[in-house]
């Protein structure tokens, strides 16, 4: 990325080594998706001129021709820890990065690529939204407003810490959802593609799991986690109507009692 220092505009190899996750929103339209990395306010960075772990917060700013036309971008802002400020130390208030390029490891077995599958899940959560909204609709309800994310997560962590945080406080639904898990879902790569649906003040509805493995063209899917009884019975409602929703969401799981 580039880096304003002092004003001075330069090319720099930065290493953002975290994030903090977004938090639960409540400024969601009823019928409208909103994704909820567009929420994340800050990035962790080490840079060798400034130090490790240093925060900065992501922000926009115009640029060319402001009078006439302007264009937008991103950057990040650092906020400058209380350490740098004090003791005869020089105060790096202006240090900003404006992003150029992101270079981002994954592990080999992937076999998918992020955009695509972000684009995929943006889809699917789109048409799973909508029906759900007219189900809730024609059931005498208001219109619900839905977050959206996908990311990259292994089998042993999803099954583990994931669902142990999810499913907190109600220890015989988690180990019923992780033994549906192991014997009603077909063998999982060691990866999976974790596509997540939620209501804005983080109520969780649907989990749906895909495999890594396969290509960006077959998008091969698990199986689907679902946490709430509306969305079970539409897609029983669906499946009677001749559209299974397995075939696209793979096997369903149940996890609420």
């Amino acid at each position: 990325g580039g880096i304003h220092l002092d004003g001075v505009s330069v090319g720099h190899a930065i290493c953002a080594v975290g994030f903090r996750e977004a938090s639960p929103t409540e400024d969601v339209e009823a019928g409208q998706i909103f994704l909820q990395d567009d929420n994340i306010e800050f990035i962790y960075i080490h840079d060798d001129n400034i130090g490790p772990n240093v925060r900065f917060k992501i922000d926009s700013e115009q640029y060319g021709d402001t009078q006439k036309q302007p264009s937008e971008r991103c950057v990040l802002k650092m906020e400058t820890p209380e350490y740098l400020t004090g003791n005869g130390e020089p105060n790096l208030d202006t240090t900003s990065f404006i992003p150029m390029s992101v270079i981002a490891a994954v592990h080999n077995d992937l076999k998918i690529s992020s955009d695509r599958f972000f684009q995929h899940g943006i889809n699917l959560a789109d048409n799973l939204c909508q029906a759900l909204n007219k189900y809730i609709e024609a059931t005498g309800g208001e219109q619900k407003g839905f977050v959206f994310s996908s990311r990259f997560i292994m089998l042993k962590d999803y099954i583990g810490a994931e669902l142990g945080r999810q499913l907190s406080n109600q220890n015989e639904l988690l180990s019923e959802v992780r033994m549906q898990l192991q014997e009603k879902v077909p063998p999982m790569s060691l990866h999976l593609a974790l596509l997540r649906v939620a209501l804005p003040d983080g109520s969780l509805l649907l989990d749906v799991l895909f495999d890594t493995t396969d290509t960006d063209r077959n998008r091969s899917v698990f199986c689907h986690i679902v946490y709430d009884q509306t969305l079970l019975q539409l897609f029983e409602i669906l499946k009677t109507q001749g559209l299974d929703m397995s075939t696209s969401i793979g096997v369903c799981v149940k996890a609420f009692e």
